[in-house]
């Protein structure tokens, strides 16, 4: 970040000159002018150093955000390029909301921070170290991940809605096969065809079950077809009803026709040895049970952590339009 630099104009080189005087050795007195920083550009007017990028790339983190518009792919340097503007953006809004961290506040919370991890800070400093960081360093990057919380929890967190529709799709791309989780209710016509029967019964047999499907077709209700046609009287009395049937369970044949239907769709007759059988798709559901909700929680807070890091791309994608970002090429 271009921490405390913000009356940098952005459009000239920021130069160091560091006088060369040789004092004693019998020469002029001269100047030598070496460039070591410089603006390489600007978010809304607050510019931002070569030497920002250069230490994220060299000592981290890369990313604190997100590199978009940059790629997974991109070039190291124009990872943090990116994800240097867009903390910037982010930067400019926690401040336009007042959700700054103070000096206070920052100690406070690193405090906690190492408490609750049963560190100290002289065990920290010793850790940071080894890792050739500073603990300035280590205040800055506690600094701004706090801020990104606080932005992302008042800015991007409302816009995060998780359904049960959502956590049944995160559930079953979890488990494997969707199919083996729906459970579906079904009304059954059963047509026997007698064993023994000659061709002619049992084409007389068919032809029922065509007549039947066709007025099914023709808008006559599937619990009266049941009535008028299906050989099992048991079933017949209710409207031939099939609870709880899991679409796994069900013979290939079956199976086949049953999972291109929606709710209220009706198969085509399905011989199956000496049976006639047609159905009609009551409903269907995901039946996930006890063990999706044991996991619900960890789901969720899956599916809010992906749509988190969405929802802030979203974000920043607006906002750059919205902002004038520019990169000086040298």
């Amino acid at each position: 970040m271009a921490r405390g630099r913000a009356q940098l104009n952005p459009n000239y080189l920021a130069t160091i000159l560091i006088a060369a005087l040789s004092v004693g050795l019998g020469f002029p007195a001269m100047a030598a002018e070496i460039l070591v920083d410089r603006v390489l550009g600007s978010v809304n007017g607050q510019p931002f150093l070569y030497s920002d990028v250069a230490t994220k790339v060299e000592t981290g983190p890369l990313v604190t955000v997100s590199e978009f518009p940059a790629t997974e792919q991109s070039p190291p340097f124009e990872k943090a390029t990116q994800d240097l503007i867009n903390f910037q953006l982010i930067q400019q809004k926690a401040k336009e909301l007042e959700l700054d961290v103070s000096d206070d506040e920052l100690e406070t919370e690193i405090s906690d921070f190492l408490s609750g991890k049963g560190l100290d800070k002289h065990g920290l400093q010793s850790f940071l170290a080894k890792e050739n960081k500073s603990y300035e360093d280590y205040k800055q990057d506690f600094r701004h991940q706090i801020i990104l919380g606080r932005f992302q929890r008042r800015v991007i967190a409302p816009l995060i809605k998780v359904t049960d529709r959502d956590l049944e799709t995160a559930y079953m791309k979890r488990s494997g096969s969707a199919s083996d989780l729906v459970e579906i209710v079904l009304r059954q016509i059963s047509i026997v065809i007698p064993d023994g029967s000659g061709e002619v019964i049992s084409e007389a047999k068919r032809s029922l079950a065509r007549e039947a499907r066709s007025k099914i077709e023709a808008g006559a209700p599937f619990d009266d077809a049941v009535k008028l046609y299906s050989d099992d009287r048991q079933k017949a009395a209710n409207g031939g009803l099939l609870e709880g049937v899991r679409l796994k369970d069900l013979a290939p044949a079956i199976r086949k026709e049953i999972e291109r239907l929606d709710v209220g769709g009706v198969t085509p007759p399905i011989e199956i040895g000496s049976s006639i059988l047609i159905f009609k798709v009551e409903s269907r559901k995901v039946s996930l049970g006890k063990d999706m909700q044991k996991k619900k929680a960890e789901l969720e807070a899956e599916i809010r952590n992906a749509e988190l890091a969405n929802q802030t791309r979203r974000w920043l994608s607006e906002q750059r339009l919205r902002s004038k970002i520019e990169i000086i090429v040298k």
